[in-house]
């Protein structure tokens, strides 16, 4: 036990290889409340579609078991356990996503918001997912789609809809959609390009400019909140989102 919470980390290892970027962002997670909302008004995507917590204010009530995996500093709704390998203020289970410390068939909910991507082995979080959930149980997942490399501590992979079939074949698909569609694509591109070509090839001034630029490129993400709904939206979206049922 440590800092309050359950420490279930691997092989002892205290510390994540951090980048610049990621060291920045950390720091600036110790104030959830003040990150989240300069990141949601201006970070790079528009969000749609179904959230992480209106999913668990619809489906985490307080006689059940619910878990968000990778969860950040964040509180979802009150009665969920954050778990997550990184130690934050809120976090009340410190565990490798791919070896939780829950028993089999013993969660009846999981939130897994943006995570699966910086998970090396994302079969073995899949296999994990569908271990401790309980037969019937629900999962909320999102993962990018376009969206560039973003370490957190590393970026492994992204999924189309067919691989999140195969992936999850445990699940039936509830619900599925665009939790940021092609125009928050294009602003994080943007991003992307602008920091890439001013930056000169010094990584430190390309965090920093990407940091700057999102107060430039912020606006283009509007309009996705006219074309989220299109049917060829989940072609080129940033984020995707699904509601899955264990079988």
């Amino acid at each position: 036990m440590k800092h309050g919470v359950a420490d279930f980390r691997l092989n002892g290892k205290d510390e994540v290889t951090e980048s610049f970027d990621i060291r920045i962002r950390n720091f600036f997670k110790r104030w959830p409340r003040a990150y989240y909302f300069i990141a949601t008004i201006f970070g790079p995507l528009m969000f749609t579609g179904i959230s992480p917590k209106k999913f668990a204010t619809r489906y985490c009530t307080p006689d059940l078991l619910s878990v968000n995996i990778g969860s950040g500093p964040r509180p979802l709704v009150a009665g969920i356990l954050n778990l997550d390998i990184v130690p934050y203020k809120g976090v009340s289970v410190i565990a490798d996503t791919v070896r939780t410390p829950f028993a089999t068939n013993s969660v009846d909910v999981v939130v897994c918001n943006e995570v699966i991507e910086h998970v090396e082995r994302p079969e073995e979080l899949a296999r994990e997912i569908a271990r401790i959930v309980t037969p019937g149980g629900s999962v909320y997942l999102t993962m990018p789609f376009l969206y560039p490399f973003h370490a957190s501590p590393s970026d492994f992979s992204r999924w189309t809809e067919p691989g999140v079939a195969l992936l999850f074949s445990d699940f039936t698909v509830r619900e599925k959609g665009v939790r940021a569609g092609p125009f928050s694509a294009l602003t994080v591109l943007c991003c992307y390009l602008f920091a890439t070509v001013f930056s000169f090839n010094s990584k430190q001034l390309f965090w920093i400019l990407m940091n700057v630029s999102l107060f430039i490129f912020f606006p283009i993400k509007i309009f996705d909140l006219i074309v989220f709904r299109f049917s060829t939206a989940p072609y080129a979206a940033a984020l995707t989102y699904y509601v899955l049922q264990k079988k």
